[in-house]
């Protein structure tokens, strides 16, 4: 669950952007105070407790530095305001885990990035550790696997990967073979951005 992206703590302050009930009842269980930030569409959901919703501007509506931690299931705005805005309410020596799709998997996804230029974007922001994962699916990330890790990608092939067709078998196969990028994009749809604000002011 993405509620373990980033390092929690007894009484920090996490944001969740989007309607996300299972990551907030997970983050109370932890003792973590969770805030819902929710978009000019999403429907009020008593499950989400405290909430604060957005004005559709590309902003969060939080205060800066006002969150020790932030998760983003999934991107609704351009990466470059994503990474400006994340930085602006995060609190120095906070973190955040970003999930887009993979633009290597989804071309025609107008919000679809890839981890170079993403990790960059992040690190401009005032971000640093920056971690790029790959995930089969956004919606159910259930392994997040390290973009770079030959290791740890064929271990997911072999062990974890739900080849549940012929494709997937196919691509599974293939992805033994052949370089690691183009793969990724093939079988991992998504990625997971995990990265630290950075202490001080941003440069």
């Amino acid at each position: 669950m993405l509620v373990f992206a980033v390092p929690l703590r007894t009484g920090d302050r996490l944001a969740v952007v989007g309607p996300h009930p299972e990551i907030i009842d997970a983050a109370r269980m932890l003792a973590v105070h969770p805030v819902s930030v929710l978009g000019p569409q999403d429907q009020p959901n008593p499950d989400l407790g405290e909430a604060v919703r957005n004005d559709g501007d590309g902003r969060l509506a939080l205060a800066s530095a006002s969150v020790d931690h932030v998760i983003v299931p999934r991107l609704d705005v351009p990466f470059a305001t994503a990474a400006d805005e994340l930085a602006r309410v995060i609190r120095p020596g906070g973190h955040v885990f970003v999930v887009a799709s993979n633009r290597w998997a989804a071309a025609r996804d107008p919000l679809a990035v890839r981890p170079a230029p993403a990790g960059r974007l992040l690190r401009a922001a005032g971000f640093t550790d920056v971690v790029v994962h790959a995930m089969r699916f956004v919606e159910r990330p259930w392994h997040l696997i390290p973009v770079g890790s030959r290791a740890a990608y064929r271990w997911y092939l072999r062990s974890a990967f739900p080849a549940a067709t012929r494709r997937d078998a196919a691509l599974a196969r293939l992805a033994r073979i052949l370089p690691l990028p183009p793969t990724v994009g093939l079988v991992l749809h998504a990625l997971g951005f995990s990265a630290r604000r950075a202490q001080g002011r941003r440069t």
